[in-house]
């Protein structure tokens, strides 16, 4: 029986579409693990809100979350300070799902990061996916879900990196240009073709 792990990282720019793509990933039941929400719960831990709060120039027990937002993309450099905090504590919250998933006799598991790339995390993974949308609708998409004006989107986009470094990087690119359907379609063809590759030991549903 097969035992090794095949780690496929998920990421792109936000408002890219990354997250639809982890939605329908596991509802074909494969493995998702998503570091954003990973950070979110670790920064509930109080020793990380202190830290991050010390970083920011902030103070209390609490995190102030839309504040410590508009501080982190209006100042890269305690935006990448309080990064080289979480990254760490995050990638190794991954390394023990992964380990509880392979437990459960999961063999194909995605990682999805909004900063896969830019943390450098990517290299420890087996393949890249990244998912592509222009950014005018990149920008829309993030306006209407967070309820943000065009200034702080703006921000928001300009603190990752750019497409292009994401593309030299990656193995395989789905394009999120149209509907939601072609979008399933594309997941659909991309994991037909693994399927043949890999065999389906990697595919428990």
């Amino acid at each position: 029986m097969v035992s090794m792990i095949h780690k496929i990282g998920l990421t792109g720019g936000i408002g890219a579409g990354k997250s639809e793509v982890a939605r329908l990933l596991r509802g074909k039941g494969l493995v998702v693990v998503d570091l954003d929400d990973v950070g979110r719960k670790i920064s509930l831990q109080p020793e990380i809100i202190r830290d991050i709060n010390t970083l920011c120039g902030l103070s209390g027990e609490n995190l102030d979350r839309a504040k410590v937002r508009n501080i982190l993309f209006s100042d890269e450099k305690i935006r990448k300070a309080v990064e080289a905090r979480l990254h760490p504590v995050i990638l190794q919250e991954f390394e023990t799902e992964v380990a509880g998933a392979k437990e459960e006799g999961h063999r194909l598991i995605f990682c999805e990061a909004a900063l896969l790339v830019e943390s450098g995390y990517h290299k420890h993974l087996d393949e890249l996916i990244v998912v592509t949308a222009p950014e005018s609708q990149r920008r829309q998409r993030l306006i209407s879900r967070d309820h943000i004006d065009v200034e702080m989107a703006e921000k928001i986009i300009k603190a990752q990196t750019s497409d292009e470094t994401r593309l030299k990087v990656a193995t395989h690119v789905l394009k999120n240009d149209s509907t939601l359907e072609a979008l399933s379609e594309s997941v659909d063809d991309l994991l037909e073709g693994w399927r043949t590759e890999k065999g389906s030991i990697y595919f428990q549903y």
